[in-house]
């Protein structure tokens, strides 16, 4: 970074080049595992009883 600073290179162009990239397996790793507890809360809450309950009939829609 300090090499591309000394070229004019600038400050967004630098973090677009090199920052980005690292930190594409992070997020997607964040993502998951953000998935992955959404389901276990989702799913913890359903079996003491404060889940989503299914509707008994689907609604219709009258036109």
């Amino acid at each position: 970074m300090v090499a591309a600073r000394f070229m004019g290179v600038s400050p967004m162009h630098t973090i677009v080049r090199h920052l980005v990239p690292n930190i594409g397996s992070l997020l997607i790793v964040t993502f998951t595992l953000g998935v992955a507890s959404t389901v276990q809360a989702e799913t913890a809450l359903s079996f003491i009883g404060f889940g989503v309950s299914p509707k008994p009939t689907p609604s219709t829609r009258r036109t």
